[in-house]
């Protein structure tokens, strides 16, 4: 073989390992891409998920605080409620002690009325 021929091949081979590293750079850069969309893609649905999370907790805290607002205003209702059932017994016990009052007066005007005309 000739050193032109030598030469000649050590080009085309000079030639084709070059265009091999080309292709495996072109390949790793697709493949390098696939990875960033991939990564921004999980990113994006991290980002979702946090958002959701945040909410869910909002939307927790807020029905908690209703759930204790109600909770109260049923307490105080309850309170009001015995209360009131408080002053209707006490109204009753006064209704009941005042209308033996009056038939204990009733008795004592009826001894008069009696002695009075036996006098």
């Amino acid at each position: 073989a000739s050193v032109a021929q030598c030469e000649r091949a050590h080009a085309e081979a000079r030639q084709k390992a070059s265009e091999l590293k080309c292709t495996q750079l072109e390949d790793l850069m697709v493949g390098f891409r696939r990875e960033v969309a991939l990564a921004a893609s999980t990113r994006e649905q991290f980002d979702v998920l946090v958002r959701e999370r945040n909410e869910a907790r909002s939307n927790s805290l807020r029905a908690q605080s209703l759930l204790e607002d109600a909770q109260r205003r049923e307490r105080v209702r309850d309170e009001a409620d015995s209360g009131r059932e408080q002053e209707r017994h006490a109204a009753q016990r006064r209704e009941h002690a005042l209308r033996q009052h009056l038939q204990n007066c009733s008795k004592a005007l009826a001894v008069v009325d009696t002695e009075r005309v036996r006098l």
